[in-house]
């Protein structure tokens, strides 16, 4: 019996709420798919020797960003989806990750059905202080992107300066995860 869907609707209700618990310095391995090899809920690091993300998506006012350009710096991907409770619960301690880690570029992406006309309007209703972008071809959501399969948001991935993908968390970022995500990272201090 698959037992993943029914945990990561528990955690995401649970972080949505804030009733994530208090973090610990050891994590139990996190749940994983069977189709994939892939952390369902948590934080985990990604293997070496990936190869460099390219991607090319368009930000709310409409510039094209191509994630190439970002490459020197490490990068913070924010995967979200506009009608997701605990995506927009994250919104507050991905902006305090953002203040205190400048050197950082972050970006968001929508993944959902019609993010133009959506994540325009969740992004001045929230404000977020990064820029919001969507794949307007879709293959992001269809998992057929660099990025892969997005199984479920939010959903973080670290990028190295190299523009290599180095960790990702899975689920709301309760305290110190984005902090802990970026250390692990192997990005270098500005």
């Amino acid at each position: 019996m698959r037992r993943g869907p029914r945990l990561l609707g528990l955690g995401l209700l649970l972080g949505a709420l804030g009733c994530g618990g208090a973090t610990s310095q050891v994590r139990p391995e996190p749940p994983r798919s069977e189709a994939h090899d892939t952390p369902m809920l948590g934080s985990s690091a990604t293997p070496s020797g990936e190869p460099p993300v390219n991607l090319r998506v368009r930000t709310t006012d409409g510039r094209w960003i191509e994630l190439s350009e970002l490459r020197g710096r490490c990068t913070l991907l924010f995967l979200f989806a506009t009608f997701d409770g605990a995506s927009q619960a994250s919104l507050r301690p991905l902006g305090a990750f953002v203040q205190a880690h400048p050197e950082v570029s972050v970006l968001g992406l929508a993944i959902e059905e019609s993010p133009a006309e959506l994540a325009d309007a969740w992004q001045h209703a929230l404000t977020p202080p990064f820029p919001i972008a969507y794949d307007p071809t879709r293959a992001l959501l269809l998992g057929a992107s660099p990025l892969g399969r997005i199984e479920s948001v939010p959903r973080f991935r670290l990028l190295d300066a190299q523009g290599r993908p180095v960790g990702e968390h899975v689920g709301y970022p309760y305290r110190g995860v984005l902090q802990e995500l970026w250390s692990a990272g192997h990005c270098p201090a500005p």
